[in-house]
């Protein structure tokens, strides 16, 4: 069985609707979920890192709030302004998605690429 068989095929030839193609969106799916939630993760460390005086300031804030007898809850959310403004402040100045390899009619190759999106993200710290 194929990915396109339960579709009719008028609609499939008029949407050029191939294997590949459905193939290709179910796969941009679930690598745009674990993409995202990674970069997010890379860049919160990062700047955690790079900043530790404020890497501080947030783990007394959560140990004032929380304590270190429990895990966090979103109920703490509003009781946690500067780790909540880091988070917001992560999302606004990180690149969570990769940039695409292709520019014009010129395939970049992926290790250049790679080394392109790291430049870029390290351009932030200059």
């Amino acid at each position: 069985m194929t990915l396109s068989e339960g579709i009719d095929p008028k609609q499939r030839q008029e949407l050029k609707l191939t294997d590949e193609r459905i193939r290709s969106v179910v796969y941009d799916f679930f690598g745009a979920g674990f993409e995202t939630v990674a970069s997010t993760l890379m860049w919160a460390f990062l700047y955690a890192i790079y900043f530790p005086d404020l890497q501080k300031r947030m783990q007394k804030e959560m140990d004032d709030v929380i304590g270190r007898d429990r895990l966090p809850s979103l109920a703490d959310r509003g009781r946690l302004p500067l780790t909540e403004a880091f988070l917001a402040e992560v999302s606004r100045h990180s690149l969570l998605c990769q940039l695409h390899y292709h520019t014009a009619q010129y395939e970049i190759p992926y290790w250049k690429a790679g080394i392109i999106y790291i430049f870029l993200r390290t351009q932030l710290f200059l």
